[in-house]
Order: structure tokens, then C-alpha cells, then sequence
């Protein structure tokens, strides 16, 4: 007897159970996400981790009402937006608001293979001879270190910044130079200098040219320009400084919460390239920490022309010699 048929409908109705579940879990976690966290979205803490991580128990209502004021939209239009997204599904419509924004995009690690790759005096691709010679663009540099994470903040800044006339759309935060643009030509000194210092709120070297570019920044900007936060928000080396010096004007993507790196970099990139915007909150009154969301599904690799719009640069080939 030829069992593949039925074989072939329960895979087919396993398949539509989990497709049907994962929309659930995706849905509830949106709507929880909206209204601050609730019922068992919202993390059991005492006062005094609630009061570290920012939250707020009337901060969620008075964010509803005013959203709902805002935007007459159902959590059900939200998530179908958020899914257009997140599921790679057909274009949607472009949720960029009017408001004047730029992005602080954190850096990337100059300490993993990459970047000690284009620090290394036997390395002979593009990338490492021009950084040797006339220096090269940051954000170029650190996409090539991060081909996701940082590829896909760019990318993100890039798509949906809307600065002041006078101001980039997004600055990179480094660890020795306080804020920079991501076209800023460094050589290699400049390089060498940042894989040496950390990035830790701790290290002064790090945290006092953050905070003095920081307050430069805050000082050319009106009080209504956000200040959006592409970076790790569980970790005090960068919201730490950072919320000193913007305050409430400080935000970052909801979506955030709960993802690691990699799935924060390639929500960023599916959300630029379909040109759907994330929602933003407070970091100062926003809880950041929750539930882990949803995985991502997986996507078809295509070929790209460059670092900047997706390409993973060959990296040199390993040293012989001994240390």
C-alpha cells in the first residue's frame, strides 16, 4: 500500500498548524508590545528591578490613549503591518512618520575575525589595502566586520532617517571618537585606536568623548527630533550615557526586546527592504526586557554588488605565520 499520499496531507496540515501558531504567538506578543507588556508578557520583577529597567506601570495607558488617538488603527491592522515585515510577505505600505529623526547606531565588534582581518599587515583585499592607504568610510568598514547586525542598522537608518537640514541621517557611536558619520574616512591608526578600548560605561576613554559628542548633538537639536537607539538596550554602555544626555527624546524599536543581534539585523534589513517602519518608545520609561519573540524565517540569499547593499566581502586568507 502507498502511504506518501497521506504522508504528503499530514505534513501539509502539521505544516498549516505551526504556520497558524507562530501568527498567534506573533499577534499576542505585538499587542502585548503596544500596550507595555500585560498578564504573562509582562516580566515578573520586584520594585527595584522594575525601577532598573525603566518600567513604568502608567506609562503603558497613557502611550495607548495616545496612540489610539494618534492612529485610529486596530491591533489587527498593526500586525498585519508587523507580518508584511517580519513574514517577507508583499510590499506594504510605508509607516514613516513625519517626525524628524536620527539614529545612533552602535559599532561593531573590532575584536571578532573580520576586523583583526583588515588590521593584519599581510592582508591584500580592497577593503585592507585602502584602509592601509587613504582610509575608508566607517560605515563600510564596520558592514564588513557586521555583514548583518551593523549592515542591517544602516541599512534601516538609511530607509527611514528624516534629520534636520543641517545634521547626517545617522551617526555611528565608536569607542574612542565619540559620534561619527557613517561616511567619515578613518585610516588605520584610527581603527587600531578603537579595537583597543572598550565599550563599557565604565571606561572613560569610551564614555567621555560619547557624552561630550552626544551633548553637542543635543544642543542642535528641538526638543521634538528623535533620537533613536539601533543597539543593544539591555546593557548599560550605551543607553547608560546616552539617556543622560537626550532624556525622554531618546527611543528604541519595540521589536527590539527579546532578540539577539542577529535577529535584530535581519528584522532591520526585511523592514528597509519593504520599507515598513518599526515603533519606537522611550527608553527611559520603556521596560526593556521580555519575552523572546518569534524566530524569523529563513529568506533566499541574493547576490549583492557591494558591502554596503548586502555583499559579504571574501575575507584574507589566514596567516601562516606563527605569533
Amino acid at each position: 500500500m502507498n502511504l506518501s499520499p497521506y504522508a504528503d496531507a499530514c505534513r501539509f496540515c502539521a505544516q498549516a498548524y505551526i504556520n497558524l501558531l507562530i501568527d498567534q504567538i506573533a499577534m499576542a506578543t505585538t499587542i502585548m508590545a503596544r500596550r507595555g507588556g500585560c498578564g504573562i508578557f509582562r516580566p515578573r520583577h520586584s520594585s527595584e528591578s522594575a525601577a532598573a529597567c525603566g518600567y513604568n506601570s502608567e506609562m503603558p495607558h497613557r502611550q495607548l490613549r495616545a496612540r489610539q488617538e494618534l492612529s485610529r488603527s486596530t491591533p489587527e491592522e498593526d500586525f498585519t503591518a508587523y507580518r508584511r515585515c517580519v513574514f517577507d510577505e508583499a510590499k506594504g505600505p510605508r509607516l514613516r512618520s513625519s517626525a524628524q529623526r536620527i539614529f545612533l547606531l552602535s559599532p561593531a565588534n573590532l575584536t571578532g575575525v573580520r576586523g583583526q582581518s583588515l588590521l593584519r599587515a599581510e592582508a591584500k583585499f580592497d577593503l585592507a589595502l585602502r584602509l592601509r592607504g587613504h582610509g575608508a568610510a566607517l560605515g563600510e568598514l564596520f558592514s564588513f566586520m557586521s555583514s548583518l547586525y551593523f549592515r542591517g542598522k544602516l541599512a534601516y537608518s538609511q530607509a527611514f532617517s528624516n534629520p534636520p537640514a543641517d545634521l547626517p541621517g545617522a551617526l555611528i557611536i565608536t569607542p574612542s571618537q565619540g559620534l561619527l558619520s557613517p561616511e567619515t574616512i578613518v585610516n588605520l591608526s584610527d581603527m587600531r585606536e578603537m579595537s583597543a578600548i572598550r565599550v563599557d560605561a565604565a571606561e572613560e576613554k569610551y564614555r567621555g568623548p560619547l557624552e561630550r559628542a552626544a551633548g553637542l548633538l543635543k544642543q542642535r537639536l528641538a526638543p521634538d527630533v528623535r533620537v533613536v537607539l539601533l543597539g543593544s538596550i539591555a546593557t548599560p554602555k550605551y543607553v547608560l550615557p546616552l539617556s543622560e544626555i537626550f532624556g525622554e527624546q531618546l527611543l528604541f524599536p519595540l521589536a527590539f526586546v527579546g532578540r539577539g543581534d542577529m535577529s535584530r539585523g535581519g528584522l532591520l534589513l526585511r523592514c528597509s527592504k519593504n520599507q515598513v517602519e518599526l515603533e519606537y518608545a522611550p527608553i527611559v520609561t520603556t521596560c526593556r526586557r521580555g519575552a523572546r519573540p518569534p524566530k524569523l524565517p529563513p529568506v533566499r540569499a541574493r547576490a549583492s554588488s557591494n558591502v554596503l547593499s548586502g555583499a559579504r566581502q571574501p575575507l584574507a586568507p589566514p596567516s601562516t605565520a606563527r605569533a
